[in-house]
């Protein structure tokens, strides 16, 4: 979501690790000397220098504390719909809840996106409540005066993240709804994602208008700080969305090229290196030894890797991935789907990215064929706007 600072490992709880980036401790500071120089001057001007630079330290460390209890209340709600968390990091601008997937239900989406603002909502009560209980039982007024203000701030955090817009909470919220009456997760990211876009870019615009007419004034910063808050996080969310739609609405059938004709094992790579169907996704052909039936299946990327003395005295057997060890895939299997059971474009990938997928029809029957690297384009990014037309049969989102 945009630029970062180096994080810290601050520790753990509920055994999720914790981290902050430098940001959080600039920010801190900035809080306490806000506190301590202009808030609890006005308010409280016959209390001692040294308390109210101790209640402003009290009242940043609390600040920090309210963010991260934010955080902590959406992985929990995560970890109740049996979804896992990597950890949370703190940054100047709020913080961030890593979750291993995304939620699988628009009840899930909803309790996990509305467990933060809650979380705030709850604080904002309590502070309120013990400001009002130690006034009342000793009189004091600089510690309820920082619990009040602590209180506002849960307030202005549950609020400020509850504005419909990705990637914000509301934004969340807004997703489950259009999810739970669309029936369509991604279409639901993608249109709170172009949301936060349009927000963010008009915040922008009024900030550099508002700084025209009012180069000091400190609500033009606050408004381009909101602006390229969320631009960068409702863009990766967009992106995400519409690469996860294209992706599951994709099947096998449309990016796969029929198979060649076959090849003998004794041929050289040349040969293979010649094939195409006249497409661009990788040439799957059938490899014999005397028979008809494949011993194994060769992929054109795979020699036309080879220059062209290593082609000509290379023999297709070395190339070819056998029959027992093919990567197999249903026609109307979504790519998605593939993607995930191969772990293909991770470290973990189980074939190469020239080696053979070959694709069957339901009655086992071998129709066509296609390479890891031929998938790839379904991974280029959209357009700002979130369109990408990469060809006629792959869907834009």
């Amino acid at each position: 979501m945009g630029f970062r600072l180096p994080s810290i490992r601050l520790g753990r709880i509920m055994g999720i690790p914790i981290r902050a980036d430098l940001g959080v401790a600039v920010l801190a500071v900035a809080v306490a000397f806000t506190l301590g120089s202009q808030l609890l001057p006005f308010a409280f001007p016959e209390r001692s220098v040294p308390l109210r630079w101790g209640a402003a330290v009290v009242g940043a460390l609390g600040f920090v504390a309210s963010v991260l209890l934010h955080e902590l209340g959406h992985a929990v709600a995560a970890r109740r719909h049996g979804m896992g968390v990597r950890g949370i990091t703190l940054w100047v601008l709020g913080g961030q809840a890593e979750l291993d997937r995304l939620a699988d239900s628009p009840r899930a989406e909803f309790d996990v996106a509305a467990a933060g603002p809650a979380v705030n909502a709850a604080l904002a009560g309590v502070f309120s409540v013990v400001a009002w209980w130690i006034h009342q039982l000793s009189g004091a007024r600089i510690g309820p005066g920082v619990l009040a203000w602590l209180a506002i701030i849960n307030i202005v955090i549950a609020v400020s993240n509850l504005i419909p817009v990705a990637p914000l909470d509301g934004g969340r919220i807004l997703t489950a709804w259009i999810w739970a009456r669309r029936g369509d997760a991604e279409r639901a990211r993608i249109i709170t994602a172009r949301l936060g876009l349009g927000v963010g870019v008009a915040a922008i615009v009024g900030a550099v208008l508002w700084a025209v007419r009012s180069p000091i004034d400190p609500n033009a910063v606050l408004l381009a700080v909101t602006g390229f808050f969320l631009v960068p996080g409702a863009r990766s969310d967009l992106i995400s969305a519409v690469i996860r739609r294209r992706l599951a609405t994709t099947r096998m059938a449309d990016v796969m090229s029929r198979l060649a004709p076959p090849v003998a094992v004794d041929d050289q790579a040349t040969r293979v290196a010649r094939l195409d169907d006249g497409t661009s996704r990788g040439t799957v052909a059938g490899v014999v030894r005397w028979t008809h039936e494949p011993v194994g299946f060769v992929t054109v990327a795979s020699a036309r890797r080879l220059d062209a003395p290593a082609a000509s005295m290379t023999r297709v057997e070395s190339l070819m991935t056998p029959v027992r060890e093919l990567a197999r895939a249903r026609a109307d299997e979504p790519v998605a789907d593939v993607i995930s059971r191969l772990e293909l474009f991770s470290t973990e990938a189980v074939i190469g990215p020239t080696d053979p997928i070959v694709v069957e029809d339901w009655d086992d029957r071998r129709v066509g064929g296609v390479t890891p690297v031929a998938l790839a384009p379904l991974l280029t990014p959209p357009n700002w706007w979130g369109h990408t037309i990469i060809d006629s049969a792959t869907p834009t989102g």
